[in-house]
């Protein structure tokens, strides 16, 4: 597990392309062009040089086999999580959820949230599994992490 860096152009590429086309595992009537994978490239580089945009990577032979992608700030906000799936039910999601609770009490924030379509069914199970609540009203998905006070 690692996180990756800015010069790694082709590895944000292929995850641009895998983040835009999340939803057409449970919407057969999504469709992505070229435009919105380049601009989602775009977004993401400047997330990562300008704000406090992360992506850690699961590899194996330095291909990706699973990531996600977060921002640190007050509160954790992870934007998107992704298992190939010749991958899937190996643990990898879990992993990378947990990493980014390590850093969450690392940095002393007591919030990690993210926004599930209510039709993605997969990352509400992952989601309640670990622990994670719908905040009342929205797709917002909070955990409340323990952190230590100073």
């Amino acid at each position: 597990m690692r996180k990756l860096s800015l010069t790694e152009t082709n590895k944000i590429k292929e995850i641009a392309a895998l983040h835009e086309n999340i939803p057409s595992a449970y919407d057969s009537s999504y469709k992505v062009t070229p435009v919105d994978i380049a601009l989602r490239y775009e977004s993401i580089q400047l997330l990562m040089k300008h704000k406090h945009d992360q992506i850690t990577v699961i590899e194996q032979n330095n291909k990706i086999c699973a990531y996600i992608w977060y921002a640190i700030d007050d509160e954790i906000h992870i934007k998107s999580t992704y298992v190939y799936p010749e991958y899937r039910n190996q643990g990898y999601a879990i992993q990378l959820k947990y990493y980014v609770e390590t850093i969450a009490r690392e940095q002393h924030i007591g919030i990690i949230y993210s926004d599930v379509d209510t039709r993605n069914f997969a990352m509400k199970q992952l989601n309640k599994r670990l622990d994670y609540q719908f905040k009342e009203d929205s797709n917002r998905m909070i955990k409340i992490i323990e952190v230590q006070n100073d």
